[in-house]
Formats: C-alpha cells, sequence, structure tokens
C-alpha cells in the first residue's frame, strides 16, 4: 500500500513539473519577445533621430555651400581680370630687358596684384561633424570625402595667405618707397624695374596666379557637394 501511495505521488511530482517547465518556457518566450519588439522600437527611434539630424545637417550644409559657391566664383572672377595686369608688368620686365624703356620713363603697376583677403567661410557644420562624430550620419562615401577634401583646401588657403603676407607687404612697400601711389596705380620710374623688384613681382604672380587655380578648383568643389547634398 506504501508502495502503492508514493509511486502515486512520484507520478504526479513528475506530471506537475512538465507542467510548470512549460510555463516557465513560455514565460522566459514572452520575456524575450517583449525585449526584442521593445528594442526594435528603440532602434526605429534611434533611426528616425539619426535621420532627422542628419537632414539638419544637410540643410545647414546647403545653405553654406551656397554662400561659399557665389564666394569663391566672385573671387575667381577677380583673379581672372589679374591675368591682364600680369601680362602688362611681364611686357614692361621684356620692354625693359630689350632697351625699349628708357630709364627715366614713368610706368604704372595697378594696386589690385596684392589686393587679396582669405575667404571666411564658415565650416561650422564640417567642424560639428568631425568633432562629434556625426559624419557618419551620412552614408554617401563620396559626400564625406569631399566634405572634408573641402575644409582642408580651405585650411591649405589660410595657412596660405599667412605665409605669403609678409613677401606682398614687401613688394607693395618697394613700389610705396619708390614710386607714387596715386589712383590705384603707382606711378614708377623704368629704373626701379631692378632684379630685386623683378624676384619680388615674380613671387606675388606666381601666388595669384596659384589663387586663381585654387579658385577654380574650390568653385567646383562647392558645386559637387551641392549636388550630392540634394540628391
Amino acid at each position: 500500500m506504501l508502495n502503492f501511495l508514493r509511486k502515486l505521488r512520484r507520478k504526479e511530482m513528475n506530471q506537475n513539473t512538465g507542467k510548470y517547465l512549460k510555463y516557465a518556457i513560455g514565460e522566459i518566450a514572452l520575456v524575450v519577445i517583449g525585449i526584442l519588439i521593445a528594442l526594435s522600437v528603440n532602434n526605429g527611434n534611434i533611426r528616425n533621430k539619426e535621420r532627422a539630424l542628419a537632414q539638419e545637417y544637410k540643410e545647414r550644409l546647403v545653405n553654406q555651400f551656397q554662400k561659399d559657391s557665389v564666394q569663391w566664383f566672385q573671387r575667381n572672377q577677380g583673379l581672372i581680370s589679374l591675368n591682364e595686369i600680369v601680362h602688362n608688368v611681364d611686357t614692361l620686365f621684356m620692354q625693359k630687358a630689350n632697351n625699349t624703356l628708357k630709364l627715366n620713363d614713368i610706368i604704372k603697376i595697378p594696386v589690385f596684384l596684392t589686393l587679396d583677403s582669405p575667404i571666411l567661410t564658415a565650416t561650422t557644420a564640417i567642424d560639428e561633424l568631425n568633432n562629434t562624430g556625426r559624419m557618419s550620419l551620412f552614408k554617401n562615401i563620396l559626400l564625406k570625402d569631399a566634405l572634408v577634401s573641402y575644409q582642408n583646401e580651405i585650411s591649405n588657403q589660410i595657412n596660405t595667405y599667412n605665409k605669403v603676407l609678409d613677401k606682398y607687404t614687401a613688394y607693395d612697400e618697394y613700389l610705396i618707397k619708390n614710386g607714387i601711389l596715386n589712383n590705384r596705380l603707382y606711378f614708377i620710374e623704368a629704373r626701379y624695374l631692378t632684379d630685386e623688384f623683378k624676384n619680388r613681382y615674380w613671387f606675388v604672380a606666381t601666388n595669384r596666379m596659384n589663387d586663381l587655380r585654387q579658385s577654380s578648383v574650390l568653385v567646383k568643389k562647392c558645386n559637387d557637394i551641392l549636388k550630392l547634398l540634394r540628391d
């Protein structure tokens, strides 16, 4: 009789254990499904926030590059006009070398050759993207590379300007010392077209032509970035 009761109790425990195990597995499954749903919703919210933030940066960048594109185009047009000045001064050196200029002949050299200042572009949005790691918001590799390249070009422009400023000043000081400034022209005698002045002039002229090439590149970069931002 005791053996029978023991078997019956053992059988009942085994049956209950099976029920409890199924119940526990069901509870665990519900918890896992709940966690997965919560993660999915959370990830969706994060993606929506990232898309909104990326769109905000895109709008800021579009505004920046629209302004920069105009500035670089205007600068480029101004630098193109320097070609005539450079050509005219080069002609003066050739005439002096060929003795077609008398030493006391008065020549005119425009002041525009050294009138320069760096483009003050607001790269705040690009700085934020780099400093906060948010550049990853943009999935377009071409766009990210173009933004970094543009910022580097701007830094090079400012550095170059700071490096050549003293040489530009020395060029102007030579003309002021030996000539007369009148109505945006230096009136100077041909005798002062010396090798000293020639070297200063060529340095300035070469850099201005380099500026022209750089501004042409930056006009294209601005337009390319605007296209990538709008795609």
